[in-house]
């Protein structure tokens, strides 16, 4: 259910993006001017954003807010990109069986939420690229992320106007999933850390570029909780699953570019062109979509490459798409062993077992010593009620790997079947002392071992 929703979901954020705000603008605007009119003009944390007045951003005021409230009174696509980050985090922490599971989730489940991830994404499914930069692993990550980008984005959705500041929030984010797949296509990455740090990028070219005395008034607290927050972004995209460096540096590279590329003065002069604009933007736009079908290219032409994808489509049960990436790459490359192993895992998952067993003979005939393949045909004859050549095979992957436990597991499960009970003790034995007891403490339980 969830993977037929989310590309529908992807093309509704992309319009919804464009259209919500212009729709607010107008609507708030009018009726803030309206109030202000008959006297009401009761300023919260929104009438902060939407009148340009309060807090600091008072157009009669010589500062550096003072200039941004004149230049633009309104910060409107900030708050309604916060509120999407936090609606789409609430459903998924909504969807999950228990709210613990998204604090830390796992791979798979940010994948099925549509997490920019290369063996998909590259294979049609674009819309993570976009998709991605909305999804958060986990609540700390969606807080930073957000109370960073309220304090920005006030000051650069000002800089920029409120369409040139939206195109470049998804650009910056777009080039930091087109980074992502570049350096690594196999990693699963998600967040709007590339975004946000591309806005900052540009914030900093933009005060950069300005008058003297504006940068000296603004750069000490703007540019110190910007290199904060880099540094705070580097450090997670070190650790944390999801989260990858290559993702904010991408990012931070596009919104330096657009930035120093976009800036004006401020306030901006009535004879400034939006023509500029228009070039730059495209221009980045063009170079992030060739950015991304070389990303293809790189993916699709590499046969390793391609053997880590298709063991994650499985892990996925993305089968069909796993087979055809398989199919070509055997078309290529015949005496990979590998290819030929994780086919015969297909065919075993979709009970296709003679399948199977002939892509692991395959397998094992390239590469005598693959003790997995011994070990997954066997369950293949064991599924088959053939014993002994899986007791065969069995023996054959622990003689090459001692320490294999799947493999004496299965071996001590057709012993105890066979009725050969000291046999599968045996085995089971060997398994606890290699840390999982489970096994031998169960049938000590039941007086089957001694």
């Amino acid at each position: 259910m969830i993977d037929g929703f989310l590309p529908l979901l992807g093309l509704i954020l992309g319009p919804l993006l464009i259209v919500l705000p212009i729709g607010l603008i107008i609507g708030v605007r009018w009726s803030w001017q309206t109030a202000k009119s008959k006297g009401r003009t009761n300023r919260g944390l929104l009438g902060y954003c939407f009148s340009g007045e309060g807090r600091g951003f008072s157009p009669r005021d010589d500062t550096f807010e003072g200039l941004l409230a004149r230049s633009n009174p309104w910060c409107l696509i900030t708050v309604i990109i916060i509120i999407l980050n936090i609606l789409i985090f609430v459903a998924m922490v909504l969807s999950q069986e228990s709210v613990s599971s998204f604090l830390n989730p796992e791979a798979e489940q940010l994948v099925l939420w549509g997490a920019n991830y290369g063996p998909l994404t590259l294979r049609g499914e674009w819309w993570r690229l976009f998709l991605s930069t909305f999804l958060h692993a986990g609540f700390l990550h969606l807080f930073f992320n957000m109370w960073f980008f309220w304090i920005l984005g006030n000051y650069a959705e000002r800089m920029f106007g409120n369409l040139t500041f939206l195109v470049l929030y998804v650009l910056s984010g777009l080039g930091g999933s087109v980074a992502s797949l570049l350096w690594d296509p196999a990693r699963v990455s998600l967040g709007a850390s590339g975004a946000i740090l591309g806005v900052a990028g540009a914030t900093v070219m933009f005060l950069v570029l300005q008058k003297p005395q504006i940068l000296r008034a603004a750069q000490k607290s703007n540019l110190a909780i910007m290199l904060l927050y880099l540094g705070y972004n580097l450090a997670l995209g070190l650790g944390q699953s999801g989260i990858d460096n290559a993702g904010h540096l991408g990012g931070l590279f596009v919104g330096i570019v657009l930035g120093g590329s976009l800036h004006h003065p401020l306030p901006p002069l009535k004879a400034y062109s939006g023509l500029r604009h228009y070039v730059v933007l495209s221009s980045m736009s063009l170079f992030l979509i060739l950015g991304s079908l070389f990303a293809k290219t790189q993916v699709v032409n590499n046969p390793v490459t391609t053997l880590l994808d298709s063991e994650k489509l499985i892990e996925l049960g993305k089968y069909d798409q796993a087979m055809a990436d398989l199919d070509k790459v055997l078309e290529s490359n015949p005496r990979l062993a590998a290819a030929y192993y994780l086919r015969g895992i297909l065919y075993q998952r979709k009970n296709e077992h003679i399948r199977a067993i002939s892509d692991f003979d395959k397998a094992i005939e390239l590469n005598p010593r693959f003790a997995e393949a011994y070990n997954n045909r066997g369950i293949v004859y064991e599924s088959e009620s053939q014993y002994d050549r899986a007791l065969s095979d069995y023996s054959e992957a622990i003689k090459l790997n001692p320490r294999f436990a799947s493999a004496y597991a299965n071996r001590a499960t057709i012993m105890r079947k066979l009725g050969n009970m000291k046999m599968a003790c045996w085995d089971w034995k060997v398994l606890c002392e290699q840390g999982d007891c489970s096994y031998y403490e169960k049938a000590k339980r039941k007086g089957d071992c001694e």
